[in-house]
């Protein structure tokens, strides 16, 4: 593994556990951000992120699957909709999302929750964090771009 990627990861970890304890506490719109339950790498992570208002997303809580590349921050990370994971959260008095996590947006394929997304492909810069990503991952559910 590049010890560069790791090096950036860690302290992309130390920062939003610094951030989170400075604010005390969640707000409800940042990406909740963690690496895997398998402590074998740093390179990959989960994330949940919170379906904006005005949406259809609005009352569901998605997970985000995130592979880093040995060479990240050079390259982006590839980031997908976790289909195996169900969605949580929801109001009981309307639908609440598709139970098989599947998401149905025109950015995502369905079955693999591959997200089309510029920054995630083309337009990467190493400036970007995992956390920048997900919150454009959520702009992107709020805006969805027919050019991509």
């Amino acid at each position: 593994m590049n010890l560069g990627a790791a090096k950036r990861l860690r302290r992309e970890l130390l920062n939003l556990e610094r951030s989170s304890v400075s604010n005390g506490e969640e707000d409800e719109f940042i990406p909740h951000l963690k690496p895997s339950s398998d402590a074998s790498s740093i390179l990959r992570w989960t994330a949940h992120i919170r379906g904006p208002p005005d949406t259809p997303y609005r009352r569901g809580v998605y997970a985000l699957s995130i592979i880093c590349g040995s060479d990240y921050p050079l390259s982006p990370p590839t980031i997908k909709f976790d289909a195996d994971a169900p969605p949580v959260g929801g109001a009981s008095s309307s639908p609440s999302p598709p139970p098989s996590g599947r998401i149905f947006h025109p950015n995502v394929h369905f079955l693999s929750g591959e997200i089309c997304l510029d920054i995630l492909r083309r337009e990467w810069s190493p400036a970007w964090s995992l956390q920048s990503a997900c919150r454009a991952v959520v702009a992107l559910l709020s805006d969805p771009d027919a050019s991509s």
